[in-house]
């Protein structure tokens, strides 16, 4: 078991670590259990402060729960191949235009499969509604989104899309492409969300 208190962890650093984790003596995993407080956690950009996780290795899936200001829920992550599954009541995200989401000389090596369903989801303190999301990546270069789904009260966004990511001499191009049908009755609100509420 490993508990304690550590000032910061890096999600893509855990990762490595976690697949590098010696054996125990029946074949499994050396470390089954944790029960960490941390000061920050790092996850593709987004910073988490004063965070507790905790949860057990159950076959080749840790299953954590997550308690924060800004996340709460449940996460399932199996290391090989990257997989998370988290379902969370709430999830309040950052955008940072600043600062990239992904290392910029990696693109999408050892980038998870995420399945993510969120009760609660806030973008830059707005309250955005409910959110399900899968992403895949299918190359180094490339992240699909085969399904998003956004649904507040008067409101239902269903897309999907593609973002690459294409390094040219050291140099990191990207590029997103989305497509979507949007369902509302109140087209005023969701321009609002959007952060435009003077664009009608």
């Amino acid at each position: 078991m490993l508990d304690g208190t550590l000032p910061r962890i890096d999600f893509g650093r855990w990762q490595q670590w976690i697949a590098g984790l010696p054996t125990g003596g029946s074949g499994g995993s050396a470390i089954n259990r944790v029960d960490l407080q941390l000061d920050q956690l790092d996850v593709f950009g987004q910073r988490f402060p004063d965070i507790q996780i905790n949860g057990e290795l159950r076959g080749d899936r840790w299953r954590l729960n997550v308690e924060s200001a800004e996340a709460q829920g449940r996460v399932v992550y199996q290391p090989n191949p990257a997989l998370i599954d988290l379902d969370f009541n709430k999830l309040s995200l950052f955008s940072d235009n600043s600062e990239a989401s992904l290392p910029s000389q990696s693109g999408f090596v050892d980038f998870p499969s995420l399945d993510i369903n969120i009760d609660n989801f806030l973008l830059n303190g707005v309250q955005m509604g409910r959110l399900a999301l899968t992403a895949e990546p299918v190359d180094s270069s490339e992240l699909t989104f085969p399904n998003i789904q956004l649904t507040s009260l008067e409101s239902q966004l269903r897309a999907s899309g593609v973002w690459r990511q294409d390094i040219d001499q050291g140099v990191v191009r990207e590029t997103s492409y989305f497509q979507g049908n949007l369902e509302t009755d109140n087209f005023g609100d969701v321009l609002t969300l959007l952060g435009q509420p003077q664009a009608v």
